[in-house]
């Protein structure tokens, strides 16, 4: 028995020195590949799985702390079963986390998309940047945690959910707008937004209700000095019959049910909304629901923006494309372009860029005169928990679209024009140009060049794009890409021009 005894603990202590030897020479190496690769969720399940073997190792400790942070979740109810799964990547499978609180969690840094299911709520998914203020893990400055407050992720009921619409609590604190100018609203109430734009067969329910004849749907909207019966008789499709505009017969084209309503005036969504016994979405509705609260230090636009439809083809089914927003909305981003229920002078909101634009128009404030029926104007609704119509301070009138007169600003004197000019003066010397690489693209010919730099010693890239119909000599002009390049992880390498092509 000592005999067998004294074997068996030598073979345990042989296979663990294996194990360790294993997991020093092959598996550490592969993790810091994976970090190196900047993916965190399979570096993390590999770092958890060789814990038991080197569990105060001091490079996997490091490689740890490089994918993730201890996170904590708190809902309201609790008691929900909480997963996670990596953002971005198609058919990822969810991973159990646990059942609410949870405290001292390890999660991926990055964003990752959470989901809230259980019985007596409704099951809702959100999307966050890990680190962030609603996983108690921002380290913030006293000053600024007025602006970012811990969270709690609210859950609705089932009894208070509603069908094919996403919850949103009271909201008091900051919301993530466009624009420096607009005032903070005093108070959001609780209230339920569109997963969805309203589609095509949702809108055909209007239309075969005779919704464009109902005056209730129509008569307080502001038309101006005209009569609403005269404005509405205007919005017809291309066989004259009430309907968005590329409709024909008062129909949609066989097909098109899934696809987003567009075609559409501001006064017809707002009508459309009204007969489902809902509101369009203020800004601070809309946006509230598309970015963090803390979207300036753990953004989510980057995601959004990245899986959504601005690929320039044309519209998609709704939810095709695998974006979701800061509340787990779809198509927030690209696709169609969402009216909002503020006036900006005699102009409307309209939100969220659509597929054939530039991808930073997510972000940007847009407008356009509320008769307007373009191809990619559609919409989503809202509806305010308590039944209540939206209070006024949300739905005031915004003047971004005004500003001060450039040709009555008075010019600087020379002496502080002869700062700024030389803050572009250089030296002209020989660049020593070398050609890294060429790509042919659609429409120009990508060249990499390096130069010598006075700031560096290894020099400065550039890419020059080189028309393929053009011939020398050619004038230069610099291209600035949109708000998107100065996100975290924006590089030179692998920069998606044809984004941009349409503007160039």
């Amino acid at each position: 028995v000592l005999v067998l005894g004294l074997a068996g603990v030598l073979t345990w202590s042989l296979e663990q020195r294996g194990d360790e030897r294993w997991a020093r020479e092959v598996a550490l190496p592969e993790i810091e590949q994976l970090v190196e690769a900047d993916d965190v969720f399979e570096a993390l399940a590999r770092i958890q799985e060789l814990e038991a073997v080197l569990p105060s190792d001091p490079l996997l400790l490091k490689l740890r702390n490089a994918v993730s942070i201890t996170s904590t979740i708190h809902t309201q109810p609790s008691g929900v079963q909480v997963s996670y799964r990596a953002d971005g990547v198609a058919d990822a499978e969810w991973i159990p986390l646990g059942i609410s609180p949870l405290e001292d969690l390890r999660l991926p840094t990055g964003h990752l998309q959470l989901r809230f299911e259980g019985e007596g709520i409704v099951t809702t998914h959100r999307m966050v940047r890990n680190p962030t203020g609603l996983l108690h893990n921002f380290d913030a400055s006293p000053a600024s945690k007025v602006f970012f407050p811990e969270g709690v992720f609210k859950l609705a009921t089932t009894d208070e959910g509603r069908e094919g619409m996403a919850f949103v609590e009271p909201w008091s604190a900051r919301i993530a707008l466009p624009h420096s100018r607009i005032e903070p609203a005093a108070f959001v109430p609780a209230y339920f937004i569109d997963v969805h734009e309203v589609t095509n067969a949702e809108y055909q329910y209007f239309v075969d209700a005779g919704g464009y004849g109902e005056s209730r749907y129509w008569a307080d909207l502001d038309f101006g000095s005209t009569e609403w019966p005269g404005v509405v008789a205007t919005f017809a499709d291309q066989t004259s019959q009430p309907g968005p505009a590329g409709w024909e017969m008062g129909r949609f084209r066989p097909g098109d049910e899934q696809l987003p309503v567009t075609g559409v005036s501001w006064f017809e969504a707002a009508a459309y909304c009204r007969f489902a016994g809902k509101e369009l979405p203020t800004f601070y509705h809309w946006y509230r629901a598309a970015l963090d609260y803390m979207e300036l230090v753990a953004p989510v636009a980057p995601a959004v923006i990245r899986q959504s439809n601005f690929a320039g083809k044309g519209l998609a089914p709704v939810g095709q494309y695998p974006a979701i927003s800061f509340y787990g909305l779809k198509d927030m981003g690209g696709n169609a372009r969402e009216w909002l229920a503020n006036a900006d002078a005699d102009m409307r909101w309209i939100a969220g860029g659509a597929w054939n634009q530039v991808p930073y128009m997510f972000l940007d404030e847009e407008f356009e005169a509320p008769g307007t029926r373009g191809p990619t104007n559609g919409f989503r609704c809202m509806a305010n928990a308590d039944g209540e119509r939206t209070p006024e301070p949300l739905t005031v009138a915004t003047d971004l679209r005004g500003g001060p007169d450039p040709r009555a600003i008075e010019p600087v004197d020379d002496e502080t024009y002869a700062i700024y000019r030389d803050q572009f003066g250089y030296l002209k010397r020989d660049l020593d140009s070398q050609l890294l690489s060429t790509e042919q693209m659609a429409y120009w010919r990508q060249e990499k060049v390096r130069i010598d730099s006075p700031y560096s010693a290894d020099g400065m890239e550039v890419l020059l794009l080189i028309p393929d119909n053009a011939t020398s000599p050619m004038q230069a002009l610099v291209m600035m890409p949109g708000s998107d390049a100065f996100f975290s992880g924006a590089t030179l390498k692998g920069y998606d021009w044809a984004d941009y092509e349409p503007s160039l």
